[in-house]
């Protein structure tokens, strides 16, 4: 048996809320965790919407049921199983997203927020690390920093932004002790960061996001 690669076009599915327009001040560009679908996500964000934001939520590029052979469906950013080549695609699709904002927005202009949460942090960190676009606020949400990164690679990257992890004190889906770890290596690594214990479990509760989004 011998394995076999081809390049196949595919369609990916977004969901937005807000309108391009020149109101907009703030981009947000949201990664949904293992499991979700794009749009149930994005309805964190809502209560936020005040005319002068555009949030932009992509979706995994595998689609699955997330009990049994029928009912709610969510999406996955990638498995261990040919995981090189999935982070070969959805890093490319999110180049492909970005385009989509340069087109409608002067990202240079409004500030931009990117939000990863669970699976999705890793996904926007491995992004981030090879796009290395203009951010103003990077935010790790109930998950960590990727071990495949190096953090002294993007460290002056990552510096010239605003470098946010936020954790839930009883999320019982995060290895609290391999997060300790982490967080010290990204110290080690001189990577400047909030890192912020919240009230709550794998979750991302409106009023801590509302609450955050006042120091941003």
């Amino acid at each position: 048996m011998k394995e076999h690669l081809i390049p196949v076009k595919k369609t990916a599915r977004y969901y937005t809320i807000g309108e391009g327009s020149a109101n907009i001040q703030t981009v947000w560009l949201v990664l949904h965790g293992y499991g979700q679908s794009a749009a149930s996500f994005l309805e964190c964000f809502t209560a936020l919407d005040d005319g002068t934001i555009y949030f932009i939520a992509p979706e995994g590029l595998s689609k699955f049921y997330t009990s049994g052979l029928y009912g709610n469906v969510g999406a996955s950013w990638m498995t261990k199983e040919d995981r090189l080549n999935e982070i070969k695609d959805y890093t490319r699709y999110l180049d492909e997203i970005y385009k989509l904002l340069c087109e409608t927005f002067d990202m240079q202009r409004v500030k931009f927020n990117v939000l990863g949460f669970s699976q999705g942090t890793s996904t926007l960190i491995r992004w981030l690390a090879g796009a290395k676009v203009k951010t103003s606020n990077i935010i790790l949400w109930s998950g960590s920093f990727p071990d495949d990164v190096e953090p002294l690679s993007i460290r002056s990257y990552l510096n010239s932004s605003k470098l946010h992890l936020m954790l839930g004190k009883y999320d019982k889906l995060i290895d609290h002790k391999k997060a300790d770890e982490r967080i010290i290596r990204l110290k080690k690594a001189g990577i400047r960061f909030s890192l912020n214990l919240f009230e709550g479990k794998h979750e991302i509760p409106k009023d801590v996001l509302r609450d955050l989004t006042r120091y941003l």
